[in-house]
């Protein structure tokens, strides 16, 4: 395997990826394009995917750590004692 070394300035990248995080992006979304654009162009659907995939299961996630903090809050939420479910079974 060969390593290719590219020069910027008084920099040396080993790949695109390594260039594209040491530039100012402004936001995750310009350095998740760059990203994809430098997969092959079968696996960047796969990708996309993927972080649609997470992005859903964090959503949810949330929902459901607000649901949990409000029924705490509300007084909804008792300190379960292991000792005492383990007794009645």
């Amino acid at each position: 395997m060969t390593l290719h070394l590219r020069a910027v300035g008084n920099r040396l990248y080993a790949n695109k990826l390594e260039m594209c995080y040491e530039k100012a992006m402004t936001s995750t979304t310009e350095k998740a394009a760059a990203a994809l654009e430098l997969l092959p162009e079968e696996m960047r659907e796969p990708a996309v995917q993927y972080l649609l995939e997470q992005a859903e299961k964090f959503r949810v996630l949330k929902e459901l750590i607000a649901e949990g903090m409000e029924d705490a809050a509300n007084g909804r939420v008792s300190e379960w004692d292991f000792e005492d479910f383990l007794r009645r079974f």
